[in-house]
């Protein structure tokens, strides 16, 4: 076999992967698009025609929407006109365009996936052939960010973080190819979905301006990339003045002076962000961390270590001779637009919300990329070997078979190993009977709850909780304010031992049943319920504690028997009306003699 050295392995020996198709392109793309979908739908079989089961972030992010086939739900909720005013205007408007077709909203959080999914491989796909015109690595690079997005559940979410990975690599695409209009588009509808990616956008659309020769900075030439380049950098200022002008109901953003204050932003809070280990601020926590849940990802990504190396020895490795340096610069932007938003994100802590939402999805499309790369231009290298080598073609056609199989099925059949793989957090509901019993009474009833059932209840009764920790997010101090207040005075009553506060719980608040588990009044509940969850709520949960322990009995205890309507499973469902109509001379003394129901 003749050999010319300045050509890669995969042009002569993959030029035409099948005769039944016209470009071997396609057959990668394709391939690459069903490995997706079938990804896809392992997750999708877990939910669909299950009544009671949804996504994790989607009892936030979706359950609110269905005011939109039943205006009447959730009347004048703090929690629920909450979610509904931080949700991004498009993501908004394409679950209403859903809904008005007559969708359900769960139905449709539970499709939509798979096309953003789809959308964000054939777009990366096309950004790996415009920066190394090979299928064959295009396709090794793109499975590779299809398993660094399945180990996560951003995508399957359909929340408006689902929406990063397609808009981010299309303008990263419409960057290398020049399309400067379509760059303005795609800024534009980043504002509609996931406005913190037009940060990252506007720096990196600056770089069309000009392009780096060794160590000196060159301007373009060109109109195009300057229409490309200042107009983009305009398009993402006027999209995001209105979201740095317009005033909130649940504003100001919480300040970093008060979220010291607070246990929820410590380890084992709600929304854990400061710790004193170093190190985990800046490279693991998930909130503060530059490498926020990196050791999620395959084992595949550390080939990325290699890539600079690579380029830096590019005369021995073909494959890489054969990159579009100036396209793949886009990466080297990317990575370092980032960066600056990332640090800049610290400085204005939760002014610009969550450092790590800078940094953690382009850091997985760069390393999806140099781990490809790297990956193939090796086993490039090894294979131009083997063509060289003076023994028979057969001989070295197995060898390089062995050695591609060798390389490249692993990192195809490696997610079979990942425990929890593609991740789903699927919530399953598992009391049916309290849903519906909700579901018959009218939309304005509100549930009171210290139990972790209270997350789904929004979700699958359709209707009100007075609090529960899934919508404790205290980024916004108007909402959170309010909702911490909640909490306090929910524990309080619920561990009273004197009726008459209770009472006067209940008439403030305005809920209509209680719903607890039999274990609801034992100290070991207080300490292990959520992990995270009640032991914020200080000095309410230790006076709870103090109270249980010295043998005072919950006044919600003591009526609980009396006044349950619905028992099953652990749980009791307590109507609040029979606990304000209880006997005068139970209030007057302040505790409860033993009752009997009245049938």
């Amino acid at each position: 076999m003749t050999t010319d050295s300045s050509s890669t392995f995969w042009q002569r020996w993959f030029t035409a992967p099948t005769r039944y198709l016209r470009s071997q392109s396609l057959f990668w793309l394709t391939l690459n698009l069903v490995i997706a979908l079938s990804s896809q739908l392992v997750i999708l079989q877990k939910t669909w025609g299950e009544t009671y089961s949804i996504q994790d972030d989607a009892r936030q992010h979706v359950f609110w929407m269905q005011r939109f086939i039943n205006p009447d739900l959730f009347p004048n909720d703090l929690i629920t006109d909450y979610f509904q005013s931080v949700a991004p205007v498009g993501y908004h408007t394409l679950y209403h365009g859903f809904a008005q077709l007559g969708g359900d909203p769960f139905i449709f959080n539970k499709v939509l996936p798979i096309f953003l999914m789809l959308l964000s491989v054939g777009l990366f796909f096309w950004l790996c052939l415009e920066i190394l015109p090979v299928p064959f690595v295009a396709f090794i690079s793109t499975l590779l960010l299809e398993q660094f997005i399945n180990v996560e559940d951003d995508i399957v979410s359909g929340t408006p973080r689902a929406f990063v990975y397609p808009l981010l690599l299309a303008l990263l695409l419409a960057w290398v190819r020049g399309a400067w209009r379509v760059g303005w588009a795609i800024i534009w509808l980043q504002s509609w979905f996931y406005p913190q990616a037009v940060l990252i956008s506007s720096g990196l659309v600056l770089f069309k301006t000009g392009y780096w020769e060794g160590w000196r900075w060159h301007w373009s030439k060109y109109r195009a990339h300057y229409l490309f380049g200042l107009g983009g950098l305009l398009v993402g200022i006027v999209v995001l003045l209105p979201f740095a002008v317009q005033t909130s109901e649940f504003g100001p953003v919480i300040s970093v002076e008060t979220a010291r204050t607070l246990p929820e932003f410590y380890p084992g809070g709600r929304a854990f962000f400061f710790d004193n280990n170093f190190t985990d601020f800046w490279l693991k926590n998930s909130r503060s961390g530059y490498l926020a849940r990196i050791q999620r990802l395959p084992a595949t990504a550390h080939a990325a270590i290699a890539f600079p190396f690579l380029l830096a020895l590019s005369h021995g490795f073909p494959l890489i001779r054969k990159i579009n340096k100036q396209k793949l610069a886009v990466i080297g932007y990317l990575l370092l637009v980032s960066t600056v938003l990332f640090f800049l994100a610290h400085l204005l802590i939760f002014k610009l919300h969550l450092p790590s939402r800078y940094i953690k999805y382009s850091l997985r499309i760069v390393l999806a990329i140099a781990t490809g790369f790297s990956v193939m231009a090796i086993l490039d290298s090894l294979l131009n070997q083997v063509a060289r080598l003076r023994v028979a073609q057969f001989i070295r056609t197995i060898v390089a078979g062995g050695l591609v199989i060798l390389l490249s099925v692993p990192i195809l059949i490696y997610p079979l190993f990942l425990k929890g793989y593609p991740k789903s957090n699927i919530v399953d509901g598992e009391q049916p009977w309290l849903y519906e019993y909700l579901q018959a009474h009218p939309p304005d009833i509100v549930v009171a709850s210290l139990d972790e059932e209270a997350d789904v209840l929004p979700s699958f009764s359709q209707r009100a909780v007075y609090a529960a920790r899934e919508y404790g997010i205290p980024y916004h101090w108007g909402y959170y304010q309010q909702y911490r207040q909640r909490v306090q005075a929910l524990i309080t009553a619920q561990y009273t031992p004197d009726l008459a506060m209770l009472q006067t719980f209940i008439r403030e608040s305005g809920v209509d049943y209680w719903l607890i588990s039999n274990e609801a009044f034992t100290v070991e509940y207080i300490q292990e319920n959520n992990h995270d969850w009640l032991r914020q709520f200080e000095p309410e949960v230790s006076t709870a504690i103090t109270n249980l322990e010295s043998g005072q009995i919950p006044a919600l205890k003591q009526v609980a028997e009396y006044c349950t309507v619905e028992s099953q499973n652990n749980f009791q469902l307590i109507k609040t009306d029979c606990i304000i109509d209880l006997p005068t001379p139970y209030v007057l003394f302040g505790s409860i003699r033993p009752l009997t129901r009245n049938h």
